[in-house]
């Protein structure tokens, strides 16, 4: 359960950071933000 979420986010981190056209630190800091949650 616990690596099935962590999974989760970091699917859904890569996905955000693939769509992003410029990855700066603020993208950055939202992706990493958003698979410590």
């Amino acid at each position: 359960m616990v690596l099935a979420d962590l999974g989760r986010r970091l699917s859904s981190a890569l996905r955000n950071l693939s769509n992003a056209t410029v990855i700066n630190e603020q993208v950055l800091n939202e992706a990493l933000g958003e698979i410590c949650l």
